[in-house]
């Protein structure tokens, strides 16, 4: 029977010399060993049909066409308020004000805002120039405040790019903090019909998560279902109730104080968490709170004109009228 070798030098299990043509030294084939039979790619054998075994399924995925109609325009400008260092949630509250003062601009045209810089719309804004500066006033609950807002165009999206994408999922996200409560690309809603409590004032909420992706069948909407831990909407008293034993002695009892251990608890439980109180004229003050007093409402001082000093219980008493 005939062999097949390679020429060259001896070489260990699986090397080929590559400096040597398969055969002899004259580069002639080895005896009973074409080259086209040695160097042939090798194939993959081809499915014969798609298979007719089995029960064809129905796949539920959490992904969704997108489609964008050919008339729709989208026009990007930059916003810029004259102090970057505001949150999110009140450069909305500011845009909001302009696109309300100022109607000859945005009369009839639809607009998102992102939160930050990027001002969508689906038509020209006819600004007096290229570059708009306005002033915008925003009543809030104490007080009145004026901001500068820079409005300049940039450029018409194209849908096509990665910037048109971002422009969607702004126009998503946009629409869906209208109705439920936001946490980053997160939407969350109270169920009327299925709340469950979690103890320690938490009660679970349920929502979804959104996102626009690029993938081989076109734009798809990405939506994931989630559940997390929300604080109930209750009293502080109500709120110490769920957190400890409702027949504590210090809930009820003014005169009985909270131990260390409770107290270090509850400051660890309320701290950076958003309160408001309503004990003046029923307007909500929010505030954050920082930490939890070792001392009572009696024994705790507030500086009043840099000259008297008041207990906290003695002020509520005399000068908000609260008794308990």
């Amino acid at each position: 029977m005939a062999s097949c070798s390679l020429a060259g030098s001896p070489r260990t299990k699986g090397e080929i010399n590559s400096s040597s043509p398969p055969g002899g030294d004259d580069g002639s084939a080895a005896e009973g060993c074409s080259s086209d039979d040695q160097w042939s790619p090798f194939v993959l054998a081809r499915r014969p049909t798609a298979g007719r075994l089995g029960t064809p399924i129905k796949i539920c995925a959490n992904l969704f066409t997108v489609t964008v109609a050919a008339e729709m325009n989208i026009y990007l400008y930059e916003v810029l308020v004259e102090d970057d260092r505001l949150p999110t949630s009140l450069n909305r509250e500011v845009m909001k004000a302009l696109i309300n003062t100022y109607e000859r601009y945005f009369g009839n045209i639809a607009t998102v805002y992102d939160g930050r810089k990027k001002l969508y719309t689906n038509a020209l804004v006819p600004l007096d120039c290229d570059q708009e500066t306005v002033q915008v006033i925003l009543a809030q609950e104490r007080l009145n405040d004026a901001f500068t807002v820079k409005i300049r165009f940039v450029c018409k999206v194209n849908t096509d790019c990665r910037s048109g994408l971002y422009a969607m999922h702004t126009v998503l996200k946009h629409n869906s903090s209208l109705s439920f409560v936001q946490v980053g690309s997160s939407f969350f809603e109270k169920s009327k019909r299925l709340s469950p409590a979690l103890g320690s004032g938490r009660e679970i909420w349920f929502g979804f998560h959104q996102s626009i992706r690029s993938t081989q069948l076109g734009t798809m909407l990405n939506i994931d279902v989630l559940a997390t831990a929300f604080y109930k909407d209750l009293c502080v008293i109500d709120f110490l109730r769920e957190m400890f034993d409702p027949h504590t002695d210090f809930i009820d009892q003014p005169d009985i104080l909270m131990s260390d251990n409770q107290r270090s608890r509850l400051a660890r439980e309320l701290r950076g968490l958003r309160i408001y109180t309503t004990h003046v004229n029923n307007i909500r003050h929010k505030y954050r709170v920082c930490n939890v007093t070792r001392k009572s409402a009696d024994a705790q001082l507030l500086v009043i004109s840099y000259v008297i000093y008041c207990g906290v219980a003695e002020h509520c008493v005399f000068d908000v009228r609260i008794t308990h």
